[in-house]
Protein backbone atom coordinates (compact mmCIF):
# COMPACT_ATOMS: atom_id res chain seq x y z
CA UNK A 1 0.00 0.00 0.00
CA UNK A 2 1.78 3.57 -0.82
CA UNK A 3 0.57 7.06 -0.41
CA UNK A 4 -1.23 8.44 -3.03
CA UNK A 5 -1.96 12.16 -3.63
CA UNK A 6 -4.35 14.16 -5.40
CA UNK A 7 -4.54 17.79 -7.07
CA UNK A 8 -7.32 19.50 -7.74
CA UNK A 9 -6.73 23.09 -9.26
CA UNK A 10 -9.28 25.40 -8.19
CA UNK A 11 -11.11 27.11 -11.13
CA UNK A 12 -13.45 29.60 -9.51
CA UNK A 13 -10.80 31.17 -7.89
CA UNK A 14 -12.42 34.51 -8.48
CA UNK A 15 -15.12 34.23 -6.11
CA UNK A 16 -12.74 34.61 -3.46
CA UNK A 17 -11.40 37.86 -4.85
CA UNK A 18 -14.70 39.27 -5.23
CA UNK A 19 -16.04 39.01 -1.95
CA UNK A 20 -12.35 40.85 -1.19
CA UNK A 21 -13.37 43.82 -3.38
CA UNK A 22 -16.78 43.96 -1.50
CA UNK A 23 -15.57 43.95 1.44
CA UNK A 24 -13.00 46.65 0.34
CA UNK A 25 -16.16 48.62 -0.59
CA UNK A 26 -17.90 48.22 2.38
CA UNK A 27 -15.13 48.71 4.80
CA UNK A 28 -14.19 52.11 2.95
CA UNK A 29 -17.60 53.31 1.87
CA UNK A 30 -19.61 52.45 5.38
CA UNK A 31 -16.56 52.29 8.10
CA UNK A 32 -14.16 54.92 7.16
CA UNK A 33 -16.68 57.25 5.53
CA UNK A 34 -20.16 56.75 6.03
CA UNK A 35 -20.83 60.03 4.51
CA UNK A 36 -20.57 58.17 0.96
CA UNK A 37 -23.96 57.94 -0.49
CA UNK A 38 -23.37 55.74 -3.65
CA UNK A 39 -20.47 53.62 -4.57
CA UNK A 40 -19.21 51.98 -7.86
CA UNK A 41 -16.92 48.98 -8.23
CA UNK A 42 -15.39 48.88 -11.74
CA UNK A 43 -13.49 50.99 -14.12
CA UNK A 44 -13.34 54.83 -14.12
CA UNK A 45 -15.46 55.10 -17.60
CA UNK A 46 -17.96 52.30 -16.21
CA UNK A 47 -18.20 54.85 -12.69
CA UNK A 48 -18.27 58.27 -15.05
CA UNK A 49 -21.21 56.39 -16.84
CA UNK A 50 -23.05 56.07 -13.70
CA UNK A 51 -22.83 59.56 -12.47
CA UNK A 52 -23.43 61.26 -16.09
CA UNK A 53 -26.56 58.93 -16.13
CA UNK A 54 -27.48 59.75 -12.60
CA UNK A 55 -27.05 63.25 -12.82
CA UNK A 56 -28.87 63.42 -16.38
CA UNK A 57 -32.23 61.30 -15.09
CA UNK A 58 -32.54 62.05 -11.11
CA UNK A 59 -30.79 65.39 -10.58
CA UNK A 60 -30.58 68.75 -11.63
CA UNK A 61 -27.78 70.22 -13.53
CA UNK A 62 -26.53 72.73 -11.24
CA UNK A 63 -27.08 70.65 -7.73
CA UNK A 64 -23.73 69.72 -5.99
CA UNK A 65 -22.91 66.18 -6.39
CA UNK A 66 -23.37 63.82 -3.49
CA UNK A 67 -20.19 61.98 -1.97
CA UNK A 68 -19.59 59.07 -3.69
CA UNK A 69 -16.43 56.40 -4.10
CA UNK A 70 -15.28 54.48 -6.83
CA UNK A 71 -13.22 51.13 -6.10
CA UNK A 72 -11.37 50.28 -9.63
CA UNK A 73 -9.08 47.07 -8.87
CA UNK A 74 -6.41 46.58 -10.97
CA UNK A 75 -5.03 43.42 -13.21
CA UNK A 76 -1.52 43.74 -12.33
CA UNK A 77 -1.03 41.51 -9.36
CA UNK A 78 2.02 38.91 -8.74
CA UNK A 79 2.99 36.61 -6.00
CA UNK A 80 4.09 37.79 -3.06
CA UNK A 81 7.74 37.62 -1.83
CA UNK A 82 9.43 34.57 -1.07
CA UNK A 83 6.63 33.41 1.71
CA UNK A 84 4.46 33.54 -1.48
CA UNK A 85 7.16 31.49 -3.01
CA UNK A 86 7.86 28.11 -0.48
CA UNK A 87 7.60 25.36 -2.74
CA UNK A 88 4.75 23.75 -1.16
CA UNK A 89 2.49 26.94 -2.43
CA UNK A 90 2.31 25.07 -6.04
CA UNK A 91 0.76 22.40 -6.41
CA UNK A 92 2.93 20.54 -9.17
CA UNK A 93 6.13 21.17 -7.29
CA UNK A 94 5.69 19.91 -3.84
CA UNK A 95 2.00 19.44 -2.91
CA UNK A 96 2.85 16.77 -0.19
CA UNK A 97 4.28 19.29 1.57
CA UNK A 98 0.78 21.49 1.96
CA UNK A 99 -0.53 20.09 4.99
CA UNK A 100 2.65 21.72 6.99
CA UNK A 101 1.30 24.94 5.88
CA UNK A 102 -1.72 25.01 6.18
CA UNK A 103 -4.59 23.46 8.57
CA UNK A 104 -6.34 20.56 7.02
CA UNK A 105 -10.27 21.06 6.05
CA UNK A 106 -11.11 17.29 6.34
CA UNK A 107 -8.88 15.17 8.44
CA UNK A 108 -9.62 11.08 9.21
CA UNK A 109 -6.68 7.87 10.19
CA UNK A 110 -6.47 7.37 6.35
CA UNK A 111 -7.21 10.70 4.91
CA UNK A 112 -5.96 14.73 4.45
CA UNK A 113 -7.36 17.45 2.34
CA UNK A 114 -5.32 20.31 2.62
CA UNK A 115 -5.98 23.79 0.65
CA UNK A 116 -2.90 25.36 -0.77
CA UNK A 117 -3.68 29.58 -1.23
CA UNK A 118 -1.78 31.80 -3.37
CA UNK A 119 -0.35 34.67 -1.80
CA UNK A 120 -0.90 37.51 -3.58
CA UNK A 121 0.29 41.48 -3.83
CA UNK A 122 -1.67 44.24 -6.00
CA UNK A 123 -2.74 47.47 -6.62
CA UNK A 124 -6.12 49.14 -5.53
CA UNK A 125 -7.09 52.84 -6.69
CA UNK A 126 -9.86 54.27 -4.98
CA UNK A 127 -11.48 57.67 -6.24
CA UNK A 128 -13.81 59.62 -4.19
CA UNK A 129 -15.80 62.14 -4.99
CA UNK A 130 -16.87 64.97 -2.82
CA UNK A 131 -19.16 68.53 -2.76
CA UNK A 132 -17.30 70.30 -1.11
CA UNK A 133 -13.79 71.39 -0.04
CA UNK A 134 -14.53 70.83 3.89
CA UNK A 135 -15.36 66.90 3.08
CA UNK A 136 -12.37 66.75 0.67
CA UNK A 137 -10.52 67.76 4.06
CA UNK A 138 -12.46 65.07 6.41
CA UNK A 139 -11.79 62.77 3.83
CA UNK A 140 -8.37 62.83 3.22
CA UNK A 141 -7.27 63.17 7.41
CA UNK A 142 -9.30 60.38 8.21
CA UNK A 143 -7.39 58.49 5.68
CA UNK A 144 -4.04 59.34 6.72
CA UNK A 145 -4.84 58.63 10.16
CA UNK A 146 -6.43 54.76 9.10
CA UNK A 147 -2.70 54.18 7.57
CA UNK A 148 -0.69 55.84 10.04
CA UNK A 149 0.73 57.66 6.56
CA UNK A 150 2.43 56.06 3.28
CA UNK A 151 4.11 52.87 3.18
CA UNK A 152 2.38 51.08 6.59
CA UNK A 153 0.81 47.79 6.44
CA UNK A 154 -2.71 47.58 8.24
CA UNK A 155 -4.70 44.46 8.51
CA UNK A 156 -8.34 46.14 9.30
CA UNK A 157 -10.85 43.31 8.72
CA UNK A 158 -11.59 39.82 8.13
CA UNK A 159 -14.18 38.86 5.47
CA UNK A 160 -16.21 35.68 5.11
CA UNK A 161 -16.50 33.98 1.78
CA UNK A 162 -15.91 29.87 0.38
CA UNK A 163 -13.82 27.72 -1.52
CA UNK A 164 -15.83 24.92 -3.89
CA UNK A 165 -15.03 21.70 -3.94
CA UNK A 166 -14.80 20.10 -6.95
CA UNK A 167 -17.00 16.94 -7.98
CA UNK A 168 -14.70 14.69 -8.07
CA UNK A 169 -13.09 15.64 -4.78
CA UNK A 170 -17.10 15.50 -3.30
CA UNK A 171 -17.68 12.08 -4.69
CA UNK A 172 -14.09 10.66 -3.58
CA UNK A 173 -14.28 6.83 -2.47
CA UNK A 174 -11.31 5.61 -0.02
CA UNK A 175 -10.55 1.90 -0.48
CA UNK A 176 -8.03 -0.06 0.89
CA UNK A 177 -7.16 -3.51 -0.77
CA UNK A 178 -5.35 -5.07 2.12
CA UNK A 179 -8.13 -4.33 5.08
CA UNK A 180 -11.15 -3.93 2.58
CA UNK A 181 -11.78 -0.70 4.25
CA UNK A 182 -14.18 0.92 1.73
CA UNK A 183 -16.11 5.07 2.30
CA UNK A 184 -16.85 7.79 0.99
CA UNK A 185 -15.94 11.63 2.75
CA UNK A 186 -18.92 12.55 4.52
CA UNK A 187 -18.61 16.37 3.26
CA UNK A 188 -21.83 17.20 4.57
CA UNK A 189 -20.90 16.59 8.03
CA UNK A 190 -17.75 18.85 7.57
CA UNK A 191 -19.43 21.80 7.06
CA UNK A 192 -19.51 21.46 2.80
CA UNK A 193 -22.99 23.21 1.92
CA UNK A 194 -24.77 23.75 -1.14
CA UNK A 195 -24.73 27.45 -2.67
CA UNK A 196 -25.93 29.19 -6.03
CA UNK A 197 -22.57 31.01 -7.64
CA UNK A 198 -23.84 34.02 -9.40
CA UNK A 199 -20.86 33.46 -12.06
CA UNK A 200 -21.50 30.41 -13.01
CA UNK A 201 -25.61 30.07 -12.32
CA UNK A 202 -25.53 26.77 -10.70
CA UNK A 203 -25.21 25.14 -7.19
CA UNK A 204 -21.70 24.04 -5.95
CA UNK A 205 -20.47 22.58 -2.64
CA UNK A 206 -18.98 25.01 -0.76
CA UNK A 207 -16.67 25.41 2.01
CA UNK A 208 -16.19 28.17 4.25
CA UNK A 209 -13.08 30.32 4.64
CA UNK A 210 -12.13 33.14 6.29
CA UNK A 211 -9.43 35.60 4.76
CA UNK A 212 -7.60 38.62 6.35
CA UNK A 213 -5.90 40.91 3.56
CA UNK A 214 -3.88 43.63 4.49
CA UNK A 215 -3.32 46.84 2.58
CA UNK A 216 -0.47 49.34 2.49
CA UNK A 217 -1.38 53.22 1.30
CA UNK A 218 1.08 53.74 -1.69
CA UNK A 219 -0.32 57.65 -2.98
CA UNK A 220 -2.67 60.01 -1.97
CA UNK A 221 -3.07 62.83 -4.63
CA UNK A 222 -5.64 65.77 -5.69
CA UNK A 223 -7.24 65.20 -8.76
CA UNK A 224 -9.98 68.48 -8.04
CA UNK A 225 -11.21 71.11 -10.28
CA UNK A 226 -11.43 74.35 -8.17
CA UNK A 227 -12.80 76.71 -11.13
CA UNK A 228 -16.00 75.17 -12.32
CA UNK A 229 -16.45 77.58 -15.07
CA UNK A 230 -20.14 78.66 -16.02
CA UNK A 231 -21.93 75.51 -16.12
CA UNK A 232 -20.27 73.18 -13.29
CA UNK A 233 -19.62 73.68 -9.76
CA UNK A 234 -15.98 72.90 -8.71
CA UNK A 235 -15.24 68.92 -8.59
CA UNK A 236 -13.26 67.53 -5.25
CA UNK A 237 -11.70 64.55 -5.78
CA UNK A 238 -9.04 62.69 -3.75
CA UNK A 239 -7.31 59.39 -5.82
CA UNK A 240 -6.08 57.02 -3.23
CA UNK A 241 -3.37 54.34 -4.33
CA UNK A 242 -3.81 51.14 -2.10
CA UNK A 243 -1.21 48.06 -2.37
CA UNK A 244 -3.04 44.99 -0.62
CA UNK A 245 -1.67 41.42 -0.13
CA UNK A 246 -4.21 38.49 0.16
CA UNK A 247 -4.03 34.56 0.47
CA UNK A 248 -6.38 32.97 -1.92
CA UNK A 249 -7.23 29.55 -1.98
CA UNK A 250 -5.69 27.69 -5.47
CA UNK A 251 -5.81 24.23 -5.23
CA UNK A 252 -7.05 21.19 -2.87
CA UNK A 253 -4.78 18.54 -2.19
CA UNK A 254 -5.45 15.13 -1.00
CA UNK A 255 -3.02 12.83 0.33
CA UNK A 256 -4.52 9.00 1.30
CA UNK A 257 -2.87 6.47 3.59
CA UNK A 258 -0.34 10.07 4.50
CA UNK A 259 0.08 8.24 8.17
CA UNK A 260 1.76 4.70 6.03
CA UNK A 261 5.10 5.95 5.96
CA UNK A 262 8.24 4.81 4.09
CA UNK A 263 5.86 1.02 3.42
CA UNK A 264 6.60 0.75 -0.40
CA UNK A 265 10.29 0.30 -0.19
CA UNK A 266 10.69 -0.96 -3.96
CA UNK A 267 9.56 2.73 -5.17
CA UNK A 268 11.43 4.34 -2.24
CA UNK A 269 14.66 2.65 -3.05
CA UNK A 270 15.01 1.12 -6.76
CA UNK A 271 13.12 4.50 -8.45
CA UNK A 272 15.26 7.03 -6.43
CA UNK A 273 15.44 10.31 -8.69
CA UNK A 274 18.07 13.20 -8.15
CA UNK A 275 17.47 16.74 -10.08
CA UNK A 276 21.30 17.47 -9.76
CA UNK A 277 21.72 14.58 -12.61
CA UNK A 278 25.81 14.79 -11.88
CA UNK A 279 26.20 14.72 -8.10
CA UNK A 280 25.86 10.61 -6.37
CA UNK A 281 22.24 10.56 -4.51
CA UNK A 282 23.27 10.62 -0.67
CA UNK A 283 21.90 6.44 1.00
CA UNK A 284 19.41 6.42 2.63
CA UNK A 285 20.98 4.95 5.72
CA UNK A 286 24.40 6.36 6.62
CA UNK A 287 26.90 4.78 9.58
CA UNK A 288 27.89 7.69 11.73
CA UNK A 289 30.95 5.64 12.56
CA UNK A 290 32.54 5.72 8.95
CA UNK A 291 30.91 8.46 7.77
CA UNK A 292 30.05 11.44 9.45
CA UNK A 293 32.25 14.21 9.35
CA UNK A 294 29.56 16.81 11.02
CA UNK A 295 26.38 16.66 12.45
CA UNK A 296 23.70 18.10 14.50
CA UNK A 297 24.70 17.74 18.47
CA UNK A 298 20.75 17.27 21.09
CA UNK A 299 23.08 18.27 23.96
CA UNK A 300 24.32 21.82 22.47
CA UNK A 301 20.84 22.74 21.24
CA UNK A 302 21.02 21.94 18.54
CA UNK A 303 24.55 23.95 17.01
CA UNK A 304 26.40 22.19 14.36
CA UNK A 305 29.44 19.91 15.09
CA UNK A 306 32.52 21.03 13.23
CA UNK A 307 34.38 18.01 11.63
CA UNK A 308 37.11 17.71 14.24
CA UNK A 309 34.64 17.20 16.83
CA UNK A 310 32.78 14.97 14.77
CA UNK A 311 35.08 12.59 13.99
CA UNK A 312 35.30 11.26 18.06
CA UNK A 313 31.67 11.14 18.22
CA UNK A 314 30.10 8.11 17.04
CA UNK A 315 26.70 7.60 16.53
CA UNK A 316 23.83 4.80 15.68
CA UNK A 317 22.98 4.14 12.08
CA UNK A 318 21.06 7.61 10.74
CA UNK A 319 17.79 7.48 8.09
CA UNK A 320 16.44 9.84 5.99
CA UNK A 321 13.53 11.68 7.14
CA UNK A 322 12.73 13.99 4.12
CA UNK A 323 14.20 15.23 1.44
CA UNK A 324 13.51 18.75 0.11
CA UNK A 325 13.89 20.40 -3.13
CA UNK A 326 14.43 24.77 -3.45
CA UNK A 327 14.52 26.33 -6.51
CA UNK A 328 16.19 29.63 -7.04
CA UNK A 329 14.35 32.86 -7.94
CA UNK A 330 15.33 35.88 -9.56
CA UNK A 331 14.62 37.32 -6.23
CA UNK A 332 17.12 35.52 -4.26
CA UNK A 333 19.68 35.82 -6.75
CA UNK A 334 19.37 39.47 -6.18
CA UNK A 335 20.24 39.17 -2.87
CA UNK A 336 23.33 41.12 -1.59
CA UNK A 337 23.03 38.92 1.89
CA UNK A 338 22.44 35.08 2.89
CA UNK A 339 19.85 33.37 1.18
CA UNK A 340 17.38 32.27 4.39
CA UNK A 341 15.37 29.29 3.54
CA UNK A 342 12.94 28.26 6.29
CA UNK A 343 11.82 24.86 6.32
CA UNK A 344 7.76 23.75 5.81
CA UNK A 345 8.37 21.76 9.30
CA UNK A 346 10.63 21.42 12.40
CA UNK A 347 12.37 17.70 12.44
CA UNK A 348 12.25 16.44 15.84
CA UNK A 349 15.71 14.91 16.48
CA UNK A 350 17.86 15.72 13.35
CA UNK A 351 21.00 14.60 13.55
CA UNK A 352 22.68 15.28 10.00
CA UNK A 353 22.18 17.69 6.75
CA UNK A 354 23.42 17.30 3.55
CA UNK A 355 22.67 19.97 0.86
CA UNK A 356 23.88 19.43 -2.56
CA UNK A 357 23.95 21.56 -5.91
CA UNK A 358 24.73 21.07 -9.60
CA UNK A 359 28.30 21.20 -8.90
CA UNK A 360 29.10 19.44 -5.40
CA UNK A 361 27.66 18.85 -2.20
CA UNK A 362 27.55 21.79 0.10
CA UNK A 363 30.05 22.23 3.22
CA UNK A 364 29.06 23.43 6.54
CA UNK A 365 30.65 26.56 7.93
CA UNK A 366 32.03 27.50 4.59
CA UNK A 367 29.04 27.17 2.41
CA UNK A 368 25.82 27.29 4.74
CA UNK A 369 24.41 26.96 8.76
CA UNK A 370 21.63 25.53 10.08
CA UNK A 371 19.91 27.78 12.76
CA UNK A 372 16.09 28.45 14.61
CA UNK A 373 16.16 24.98 15.90
CA UNK A 374 16.95 23.19 12.93
CA UNK A 375 14.01 25.55 10.70
CA UNK A 376 16.15 27.41 8.48
CA UNK A 377 18.90 26.73 6.63
CA UNK A 378 21.21 29.86 5.72
CA UNK A 379 23.10 29.14 2.20
CA UNK A 380 26.27 31.74 1.76
CA UNK A 381 26.16 34.49 -0.52
CA UNK A 382 29.16 33.11 -2.32
CA UNK A 383 27.25 29.79 -3.50
CA UNK A 384 24.25 31.38 -4.47
CA UNK A 385 26.59 33.90 -6.82
CA UNK A 386 27.66 30.71 -8.67
CA UNK A 387 24.51 28.72 -9.46
CA UNK A 388 21.33 29.92 -11.95
CA UNK A 389 18.16 31.27 -11.50
CA UNK A 390 15.99 27.96 -11.79
CA UNK A 391 19.07 25.85 -10.36
CA UNK A 392 18.06 23.50 -7.63
CA UNK A 393 19.06 22.85 -4.19
CA UNK A 394 18.40 19.05 -2.65
CA UNK A 395 18.26 19.07 1.16
CA UNK A 396 18.59 15.73 2.69
CA UNK A 397 17.77 15.61 6.35
CA UNK A 398 18.54 12.44 8.39
CA UNK A 399 17.56 11.26 12.19
CA UNK A 400 18.70 8.32 14.34
CA UNK A 401 17.50 5.07 12.94
CA UNK A 402 15.79 4.09 16.41
CA UNK A 403 14.81 0.39 14.86
CA UNK A 404 18.81 0.08 14.79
Amino acid sequence: MSELIERYHYTYIHNVFGDFIKNTMDYFAVYLYPRFEWKVVGTYDKAIEYLNKTDQYSTEVNMPNRAGLILNPSGDMDIDGPYGKMISRFPNLASRFTKYTFDPIYQDENLIVTVGFTRLKGEIELLALLPSFYEYFDFKILTLQMFRGIDRYIYPFWFDSFIIIPTELYNYEYTNQYTGLHYKIDWDHNQVTDKLIETTNKDEKVYPCRVLPYFKLTGISDGSTRLGGLQNLPDWRITVNLEYEIEIPSFIVLESDYLAKYMNLEIRVGSRYAVNQNIEVPDERLYSKFQIEWGLDSTSNSEIIFPDEAILKYHDDLVLKTRYYHILTQEEKDLETDLEIILPEVIEGLKYVIIISKYDSLSYGDDYSVRNNNETIVIKKSVIDVLDVGDVLEIFMYVENVQS
